[in-house]
């Protein structure tokens, strides 16, 4: 019990916690667990129940922000990059160098625009 306790209580603060854990629940949870230290197997079973689900609710919101990170990920290489960005700078090789490094800081900015904004939508939030 001492040791869930210490592990729980050493990453409740930690951001890849606190990012998922919006209303700091796991505070409350852990503040229970410790609470119910020696009154009874029946206390101590309802605070597991309560960390088990607080654990599978915050894995089922993790896999779903990194599914919809991954998702547009993939979307953006495929759609963009392989297709669009690559051909306004494909071919280009007969071209002053000048402008191909034009065409490609150009390409390059829209690829971190679009990164940041999969960022934004699907990880900051």
């Amino acid at each position: 019990m001492g040791f869930l306790s210490g592990v729980l209580g050493a990453v409740k603060d930690e951001n890849e916690v606190t990012t998922y854990d919006d209303n700091k629940e796991l505070n409350d949870i852990l503040s229970n667990l410790q609470n119910s230290i020696g009154k009874g197997s029946s206390v101590f079973s309802s605070q597991i129940t309560q960390v088990s689900q607080w654990l599978h609710r915050y894995e089922m919101r993790f896999g779903d922000k990194t599914g919809a990170a991954t998702s547009a990920l993939s979307a953006l290489n495929n759609k963009k990059i392989g297709d669009e960005f690559m051909k306004r700078v494909a071919g280009k090789g007969h071209e002053k160098l000048q402008k191909q490094l034009e065409d490609w800081t150009h390409v390059v900015g829209e690829i971190e625009t679009e990164l940041n904004k999969i960022e934004n939508e699907n990880v900051m939030r």
